[in-house]
């Protein structure tokens, strides 16, 4: 596995963790990743992807949420929830990687660790925020 798909998959179970206990912040992310004996540059990655989740994740849902009809974030799988907010933090902010890129990677992990339909609904949404950011604002 690649070292950011790495990175991706620790930041996924770093943000399902604090997604399990309601504990929004970053604070433990480091202890977590020695725990999880990630290698620097896995952990450097994760550590951007996570703070960076965190940091705008009202923002995220919203954007979330307006890419799908009928979903609130609350009821997505947890998994796919978590997956989604990597997914629109590195399309929004993360202008150095191709945002067709984030969608394969994403949907790829949707598929290994969620449900049998995750990785459809995850590309689904992720092709609707990446359309939406590229669209002009209308006047």
């Amino acid at each position: 596995m690649k070292r950011r798909s790495q990175g991706r998959v620790l930041a996924m179970q770093y943000l399902f963790s604090q997604d399990s206990s309601g504990d929004w912040t970053d604070e433990g992310f480091d202890e977590f990743a020695y725990e999880q004996k990630a290698a620097p540059d896995v952990r450097e990655f994760a550590d951007r992807i996570v703070r960076g989740a965190l940091e705008h994740r009202t923002e995220l849902i919203q954007v979330i949420e307006a890419a799908t009809r009928n979903w609130r974030c609350a009821r997505m799988p947890m998994v796919d929830r978590n997956l989604l907010l990597i997914g629109a933090w590195e399309i929004l902010h993360a202008p150095d990687i191709p945002a067709n890129v984030t969608i394969n990677e994403i949907v790829e992990l949707a598929k290994t660790y969620s449900t049998e339909s995750s990785g459809a609904f995850v590309n689904g949404v992720l092709d609707s925020v990446k359309d939406r950011q590229s669209d002009p604002p209308s006047s």
